[in-house]
């Protein structure tokens, strides 16, 4: 697993790795000991100075590093502590009438609701695989801010982090490992080169989940002409974990937007615009 790693004058805290550019990583035996030890993710973060250095020269936690970390958010510039993990939990696993299998999300509360402070890019308009015009559940993309991409980095960290520590209640198999759960793991960012994260949710059109748009005057509108020129302010429902064979993640539906459009102005100023002559306004001095 991966643990971020700090020490005080009480001993050492191992704490899930969120997005610290720094981190350790457990091998299975290293885990093994953890565990046994009492240490549990979002719970008991303390570990003995002897177990530390147990772990260590026995080789069974190493060091490592992102590359290009000066393009992550680091969690203290966000609010996100440990603390917004410690009652997460998923449920046991739901199968329904179709064969989909699921685990409900919770914090403790009826839903598990996050409410973006900062507007998002979007992309391209919401679609789903088939492009069927006729489709209700429509895949939205979010380019997100440093906050948000922090915030969803943590998740995915902490479901990470929880499906290796239960993993044979949810996928009925194991244990697993942390490079099996990662392997199964689909992120709820989706990154490609340079370009900002992606945040992959669902939007509904139609029905009881039918996502609700509105103007920052607080007044209910319609969906976005133009999805390429405005921005939006998301609050997401976090609701379940998907399961698919040996795949699964988070889902994000898009409970409502804050829709703001963004300005079109005409690119070649006032003088420009004449009485429909199409002729440029400068007029060459030999041409006279």
């Amino acid at each position: 697993m991966l643990l971020f790693i700090s020490e005080d004058e009480h001993g050492w805290i191992y704490a899930p790795h969120g997005v610290e550019p720094i981190w350790f990583a457990t091998t299975f035996e290293g885990s093994e000991l953890l565990r046994s030890s009492g240490w549990r993710p979002f719970e008991m973060h303390r570990v003995s100075r002897y177990l530390h250095e147990s772990l260590l020269i026995d080789g069974f936690l190493k060091p490592g590093a992102f590359k290009r970390c000066e393009k992550r958010s680091p969690l203290r510039e966000s609010k996100i502590t440990m603390a917004t993990f410690n009652n997460w939990s998923l449920a046991d696993v739901h199968c329904n009438a179709k064969g989909a299998k699921t685990c409900q999300l919770s914090d403790g509360t009826p839903r598990l609701i996050y409410t973006s402070d900062v507007y998002c890019a979007v992309p391209f308009p919401p679609s789903n695989f088939d492009k069927d015009p006729a489709a209700t559940r429509l895949n939205l993309g979010l380019r997100v801010p440093p906050s948000m991409e922090a915030y969803f980095d943590a998740v995915d960290a902490w479901a990470v982090t929880y499906l290796v520590t239960h993993s044979e209640r949810i996928f009925k198999r194991g244990p697993l490992t942390l490079d099996q759960v990662k392997e199964s793991y689909h992120p709820t960012l989706n990154r490609h080169g340079d370009y900002p994260a992606l945040l992959r949710a669902k939007l509904d059109t139609f029905g009881r989940r039918a996502c609700k748009f509105w103007t920052p005057g607080q007044q209910e509108r319609g969906p976005p002409d133009d999805w390429r020129n405005c921005e939006v302010r998301p609050q997401l429902h976090l609701s379940h974990l998907w399961i698919m064979g040996k795949s699964c993640g988070i889902v994000c539906n898009v409970e409502a937007l804050l829709v703001q459009e963004t300005s079109t102005t005409f690119p070649f100023g006032p003088a420009f615009i004449g009485d429909g002559d199409s002729s440029p306004a400068m007029v060459n001095e030999q041409d006279e």
